[in-house]
């Protein structure tokens, strides 16, 4: 592999543009991070001088320019179409849903406010940087790994585990968001994203998944043992990128949170085609396959900002309650999700004997009557998915567990109340909500 330059360094700053983010790179300056709208201010045009470079810096870009009012006010409809633009930039997907939301005219005239696109903004720009960073450490002097770096790119989506580190930091500094995220967030961002990415890639080997995000799964073009090698190869560059970010503590918090992913996975296949799963072990499973990865970023993200020990323990809590209901919510997607919409292959945990929460839910139901209990169990043990979606709609259990997701999304945003109040910790509960009203 080609010797890699000291680009990522917190000490030196970030390098120029990757072969691929060059055509994206943008200037940057010391204040608000940039707007691609118009605010129309409801004072003179001079009254924007005096609120600074930070709120009134205008400048020319993508053909519109930024021009910050002196006081926060809502947006008129005119600039919440500015402000859905903001939302479909390339790194800004995660978040499309939740501004269009906070955009919708109920909302107009009490909650959106410039000080929510500077952070949708900020955030767009800094996930820009997580995937330059990213795609610069996967590069190596083999064509042959490249291509196939090449070809994970499609297995990057929401960035929802970065998105959920850069905020965090942002939450913690409430209203002060302009030096909040470091460079240290951007490259434990890309890390976390890798150790993600290379457990999609091990979960499709394991489940014989041909799809992934409306393309063709790696081992399903060049094998299982491609495959199994290229997660391992992530794995490995997040830890080479991880120990130039300078911070020991974060080398051991992750190295802790893969073995406990690691951990959880080995469980759940210790537990293919057991009937007699509880939701007690069901949970245990979540949290240390799905939610382990998402409470660390939380933390390490809320740390970094110089949150104390209790609040970044805090954050973390918040993160696993949001992984777990995200797990949740994938469970019943697999079920009852349409495979144009989710990206996937589906009715996979049945067919390879996984028993999510809706099952488990579902067959605690018909214990009290043998007969129920039977047809239930016969419907699990025939992987007969369609019957068993019927069954399940009869019976509550699709509404029951839609209904602990939304338990554990409400404690989650609850966890929040120790953040100081702005936009960044209204962007992290609607982060959380979105989890359980996610399609894919």
């Amino acid at each position: 592999m080609a010797a890699r330059s000291n680009a990522h360094s917190p000490t030196t700053g970030a390098s120029g543009p990757s072969r691929r983010s060059a055509r994206r790179s943008r200037p940057r300056d010391s204040g608000a991070a940039p707007f691609t709208g118009r605010v129309r201010s409801a004072r003179p045009a001079a009254a924007t001088a005096s609120s600074g470079p930070a709120i009134a810096a205008s400048r020319a870009r993508g053909g519109l320019r930024t021009s910050w009012p002196s006081a926060e006010r809502p947006f008129n409809c005119f600039e919440s179409m500015r402000v859905r633009m903001v939302a479909a930039r390339p790194g800004e997907r995660v978040f499309a849903h939740i501004i269009r939301r906070m955009v919708r005219p109920t909302l107009l005239a009490s909650e959106v406010t410039a000080a929510h696109a500077r952070v949708a903004a900020r955030l767009s720009d800094e996930l820009e940087q997580v995937e330059r960073i990213f795609d610069e450490q996967l590069v190596s002097d083999l064509p042959e790994v490249n291509e196939l770096c090449r070809h994970i790119e499609r297995y990057r989506g929401k960035m929802l585990r970065p998105s959920l580190m850069l905020l965090s930091g942002m939450a913690v500094r409430g209203e002060g968001i302009h030096d909040a995220v470091t460079e240290r967030h951007r490259m434990i961002g890309a890390v976390v994203e890798m150790i993600h990415m290379a457990t999609l890639v091990h979960d499709d080997v394991l489940d014989e998944a041909d799809i992934r995000r409306q393309g063709r799964t790696v081992n399903s073009l060049r094998g299982n043992e491609t495959a199994v090698i290229l997660g391992d190869y992530l794995i490995s560059n997040a830890f080479h990128l991880c120990s130039r970010a300078g911070e020991p503590w974060i080398n051991l918090e992750l190295g802790e949170v893969t073995n406990t992913l690691c951990e959880g996975e080995l469980v759940q296949l210790s537990h293919r085609d057991d009937l007699s799963l509880d939701e007690g072990r069901y949970f245990e499973i979540v949290r240390r396959k799905t939610a382990s990865l998402v409470a660390a970023c939380c933390r390490i993200g809320a740390r970094l900002a110089g949150a104390n020990e209790a609040l970044s323990r805090e954050m973390g809590d918040f993160g696993q309650d949001v992984g777990v209901a995200f797990q949740i919510q994938d469970d019943l997607l697999d079920l009852e999700g349409r495979p144009d919409v989710v990206g996937k292959s589906l009715g996979i945990d049945l067919a390879k004997g996984k028993l999510t929460l809706p099952v488990i839910l579902h067959l605690g139901s018909a214990n009290a009557e043998p007969r129920r209990r039977e047809a239930a169990l016969s419907l699990v043990r025939g992987r007969d998915v369609a019957g068993l979606l019927a069954a399940m709609r009869g019976s509550g259990a699709l509404e029951r567990a839609r209904e602990r997701a939304m338990d554990l999304v409400a404690r989650a945003r609850a966890r929040l109340s120790l953040l100081p109040p702005g936009p960044a910790r209204e962007f992290l509960a609607e982060a959380a909500a979105s989890v359980v009203r996610r399609e894919s």
